[in-house]
């Protein structure tokens, strides 16, 4: 007897842009303590505890929205987009204070940005993230 079926039609667009953001949260994490165990702090520990704290909080968010885009959450979609289009605007704020020689990198992530949002807006990514009802069977029977 089966209980229980789980199959999740994920698109693959989705499932590329939450190993993007998990990428690009391990990423932020390792630099972070990279940056911790090679420079050390200026300040006391217990003075920079708090914003160590902080910038660990603002690079879990990644992961946090490609958990929930892995587990076609529609919230992480939305915040998907919105990491993305923040993204973009500090991407390309940081452009006009680099040398066009360094405009590679930035540029790039400007176009992944970009294609996640392209991919998250398109109609077959809307409707996998979209509820679908399901009959509830608790296999009661009526006493004969």
């Amino acid at each position: 007897m089966v209980v229980s079926e789980l199959s999740v039609n994920r698109p693959i667009d989705v499932t590329l842009s939450a190993i993007y953001y998990a990428g690009f949260s391990t990423l932020l994490i390792a630099v972070l303590f990279w940056q911790l165990l090679v420079h050390g702090t200026r300040e006391r520990w217990f003075d920079a505890l708090f914003p160590v704290l902080f910038m660990l909080v603002l690079s879990l968010i990644p992961a946090v929205i490609s958990l929930g885009l892995w587990t076609l959450d529609n919230a992480a979609r939305i915040g998907s987009l919105i990491f993305a289009f923040l993204h973009i605007i500090v991407t390309a704020v940081h452009i006009g204070h680099i040398p066009t020689s360094r405009i590679l990198l930035p540029a790039t992530r400007i176009a992944l940005d970009l294609l996640i949002i392209v991919a998250m807006v398109r109609p077959g990514v809307r409707r996998a993230f979209q509820w679908e009802t399901a009959e509830l069977r608790l296999g009661l029977r009526k006493p004969v």
